[in-house]
């Protein structure tokens, strides 16, 4: 922003924790001072910044347009309706949500060390195909996998993606407890509704995979990450994207 005919200064800055990514594609500094039309452009909130280690996801069919990405961002709110918790899917069908060790398929336990598991966009779109495409997600029944349902299609349907992201996606359990250690520097960004509850990720439990999906409780003072059965009423859903 600056007045027609003034002189544009060009500063170098290192994208952070608590930046505001707008519905343009843009960035803002998190110590910026929002004018009512940047609070109405805010879209997402950024958690992570750089390309994780451990996710496995191909962003080249993305509107990212490579193989990797620049961060992560979490959505300003619940894409479940207020005080509603949700399906996850299918109970006794496991769909290989979890990750595995280099040249095994020995599964890291990712209930105890959810960084292994970060590759929350591939999860969710394995879980796409899985209900046979978007047009086939639903709400109320588990074919219609309800969570992958409010974090993908009726998310967007209120509040597009920005341009040069992903996409909404269901986070993984390792996204999800990212979240989660964040919170203290979330919570203090006036546009960010704070996550209370239990909350969908889109991993399996790997010990038991055809039957539980993992969440993450922010109910509590220390962090609980739990299995919970894959066609119960659980948990909300938060939507993420990576750009």
């Amino acid at each position: 922003y600056k007045v027609d005919g003034a002189v544009t200064t060009v500063k170098d800055y290192t994208m952070q924790r608590g930046d505001y990514l707008l519905a343009d594609g843009n960035l803002l500094p998190k110590g910026t001072t929002l004018t009512e039309e940047q609070k109405a452009s805010v879209t997402a909130i950024v958690f992570y910044v750089g390309h994780h280690e451990n996710d496995a996801s191909d962003y080249s069919a993305t509107r990212i347009g490579q193989k990797k990405c620049h961060g992560y961002a979490v959505a300003l709110q619940d894409a479940t309706t207020t005080n509603i918790y949700c399906m996850w899917g299918v109970y006794n069908k496991e769909l290989g949500l979890y990750p595995t060790y280099p040249g095994s398929n020995k599964r890291p336990n990712n209930i105890d060390y959810p960084d292994y598991d970060w590759s929350g966009y591939t999860n969710t779109r394995k879980i796409v195909n899985a209900a046979g495409g978007e047009q086939n997600l639903n709400k109320d029944t588990e074919a219609g996998y309800p969570a992958i349902w409010y974090a993908v299609v009726d998310y967007e349907s209120k509040h597009p993606a920005p341009a040069k992201s992903s996409g909404w996606f269901l986070p993984s359990i390792g996204q999800m407890y990212r979240l989660y250690t964040q919170r203290k520097v979330l919570e203090k960004i006036s546009v960010y509704d704070s996550l209370h509850g239990q909350y969908w990720s889109s991993s399996e439990e790997y010990g038991a995979p055809n039957y539980e999906a993992l969440y993450v409780s922010f109910t509590y003072t220390i962090w609980t990450i739990d299995g919970g059965e894959k066609g119960s009423n659980d948990c909300y859903v938060r939507s993420i994207l990576a750009f």
